[in-house]
């Protein structure tokens, strides 16, 4: 059974993200003795965000019946998390052009990546079900 060609570029980008968001999580609480408790904390969310996107990456590889909704919920985050990025929370933060164009190119993929799991939601989650009766059906 074949994936879809968005699925498959969704799972792609989402590891990436997943890699490195872990890393950059682990740098921030290294340097929260430097930046502050607020670095540790992000660092902290950002590394629940990579295990989240990890898990929904997984589900969504593997064409579960719960991959599509996780990942759903998962870029959903993803937006208010980019938007939230979008201003300087750390002292002596200043507001940067870069940052905010960084952002929003990041909320147009997780709008897009939101788009094409709801538009191809029948054909992925039959797939997903299609696959998950065949994992049954094997087991007897």
């Amino acid at each position: 059974m074949s994936r879809p060609p968005g699925v498959v570029a969704i799972c792609i980008y989402s590891v990436l993200n997943a890699l490195l968001g872990a890393l950059a999580s682990v740098i921030m609480m290294i340097a929260m003795p430097i930046a502050g408790v607020i670095a540790g904390i992000g660092g902290i969310v950002l590394l629940c965000n990579s295990v989240f996107m990890a898990t929904a990456t997984y589900g969504l590889w593997t064409m579960q019946p719960w991959g599509a909704p996780l990942t759903t919920w998962v870029y959903a985050l993803g937006i208010i998390l980019s938007f939230l990025a979008m201003f300087p929370i750390l002292p002596g933060d200043r507001f940067s052009v870069g940052n905010v164009v960084l952002q929003l190119v990041f909320i147009a993929i997780d709008v897009w990546i939101l788009t094409y799991l709801h538009a191809y939601r029948p054909a992925v989650a039959s797939q997903a079900y299609e696959l998950d009766d065949l994992r049954k059906n094997s087991d007897l």
